[in-house]
């Protein structure tokens, strides 16, 4: 019997897990381990059951956790030799997967891995290589197709044969054109190395369908460009024109984005999970009009999963102008930029030049956002809740934000940076001109933070204070703070409603 678990599907990381109850794989790595450690205890999921880690390409969504996964949990890690040479380049994967654990793999070989046979597969995408995988476990097939530019012949093959099929839907075509994201990227995910829109899934599936085709997950969903049960429907309608019904002659599921789906055993019987499925998506949709609130939300480190990238940077400044001082980019955390240069860089050249660094680091950072922020954010905006960024960021920053996450600015009603504030976290002005730019009264807000000094003005500022166990452990900020989370997955708008009364 097979076991299938998603630990997050879509730009905020990747990462699935297959079971056959002797051996188990890992597919992609753009999960944060504590993160994947949690699940895993969740779903009862032991290290010593993992043969390996299989990687279908280079992004960062699919990588960026690799090395720590790897090195944790003492896996190998199989893959071509061009996704190899694009995980060594990819800054964003903070730790790179040591050399000694990467296996190559060639496309079209068979290879055995524990009881597993595996083939990986050309899947045309905009990365240095990409592959699916086909994984055969006694007389079942599991194959895995995520971020696929176009359907091919290959693709088309290897559907024909498996019985348990992850396959891409990642945006609908009208919500994408008529979208926020700026004319080359919409190019871009539309192009036959971009990725496949709902109606390109349903029609393949209706091409290839067969009877031993027994369950479908639509997997990397986009969250601005598409929904759960949309894709769904655009598939279930195309398949019921050709009298393929799903819920009837094959198994249909939509993967979640930041939130473990599943498990699922996949015995050969139909899972009554769709269903159900269906129906979380539609409670997640509701609009429901209540007083309203407001949510105050730090930005690295509470909204965004930056900070390791931000340590990289300042530790190395730290390095090379304060090598007295190894906790330097602890140290500057939640303090502008104006104020780092007060204390640490009073030459303006060395200004100049840290902050020309510092300009280029963050164009090409990459902005993930920490599980479930997005989807609680937005479920607070539904029910009326006004929500505001307070960042000791500048607005150039901000700017660089805007263009990577395009839809960012849209989830707030205002974002307040370092420039409107008089003094920088701890001190508590941030928060309280947070309230004030929200017309909201102290005690109806709630500030949301990870770090210490972040931590220490919403305290000070008299909000009801939420520490994120992203950046420091709860035994570290739950003196700190009115209530700790490891971060928004537990989180709805109903959970903030009753905060100040647990």
């Amino acid at each position: 019997m097979l076991q299938f678990i998603s630990f997050g599907s879509g730009s905020c990381g990747n990462c699935y897990f297959i079971s056959n109850g002797i051996d188990a794989l890992m597919i992609d790595g753009g999960v944060g381990i504590r993160r994947l450690k949690k699940y895993m205890r969740e779903y009862g999921v032991h290290r010593s059951q993992l043969r390996g880690m299989l990687i279908t390409h280079d992004h960062a969504d699919h990588i960026k956790a690799a090395g720590y996964v790897s090195t944790e949990f003492d896996l190998r890690v199989f893959t071509t030799e061009k996704v190899r040479e694009g995980m060594m380049r990819n800054y964003h994967a903070m730790r790179k997967v040591e050399s000694s654990r990467i296996c190559e793999v060639k496309k079209g070989e068979t290879f055995q891995l524990g009881s597993f046979r595996i083939t990986p597969f050309d899947i045309p995408h905009d990365s240095n290589d990409n592959c699916g995988y086909c994984i055969e476990s006694e007389d079942k097939v599991f194959t895995i197709m995520t971020d696929v530019g176009a359907v091919t012949d290959t693709i088309r093959e290897y559907i024909g044969r498996t019985n348990y099929l992850v396959l891409e839907a990642n945006y609908d075509a009208e919500m994408l054109q008529n979208g926020p994201y700026p004319q080359y990227l919409k190019e871009r995910i539309a192009s036959g190395t971009g990725h496949l829109c709902n109606s390109q899934t349903a029609q393949v599936l209706v091409d290839c369908f067969h009877e031993q085709l027994q369950h479908v997950w639509l997997c990397h969903l986009s969250a601005e460009n598409n929904h759960p049960e949309l894709a769904r429907k655009t598939v279930e309608f195309k398949l019921r024109q050709y009298g393929i019904i799903a819920g009837k002659d094959f198994q249909l599921d939509v993967l979640r984005r930041e939130v473990p789906t599943g498990p699922w055993q996949l015995d050969g019987d139909a899972s009554l999970a769709a269903n159900e499925m269906g129906d979380l998506f539609a409670q997640e949709e509701a609009e429901t009009v209540q007083p309203t609130k407001a949510a105050l939300f730090d930005l690295d480190g509470t909204i965004f999963d930056t900070e390791e990238q931000y340590s990289q940077f300042w530790g190395r400044i730290g390095q090379q102008y304060h090598p007295e001082m190894p906790d330097f980019s602890d140290v500057i955390k939640g303090t502008t930029l104006t104020q780092i240069f007060g204390r640490y860089f009073p030459d303006p050249q060395q200004q100049e030049k840290i902050e020309a660094e510092l300009d280029e680091w963050e164009r090409q950072m990459e902005y993930p956002f920490i599980a479930g922020a997005e989807a609680f954010i937005k479920d607070l905006r539904r029910h009326g809740v006004k929500c505001a960024v307070v960042t000791s960021s500048n607005q150039k920053k901000m700017a660089s934000v805007a263009q990577h996450v395009p839809q960012f600015p849209s989830l707030f009603d205002c974002i307040l940076t370092s420039e409107n504030f008089s003094a920088s976290k701890p001190d508590p002005d941030c928060y309280l001109q947070g309230a004030k730019a929200l017309g909201a009264e102290i005690e109806d807000c709630v500030v949301f933070e990870d770090a210490f000094t972040g931590l220490e003005a919403g305290r000070r500022s008299g909000i009801f204070t939420v520490g994120l166990a992203t950046t420091n452990s709860r035994s570290a900020i739950e003196d700190k703070c009115d209530k700790v989370f490891d971060d928004f997955t537990q989180l709805s708008y109903e959970a903030f409603t009753q905060l100040k009364k647990e």
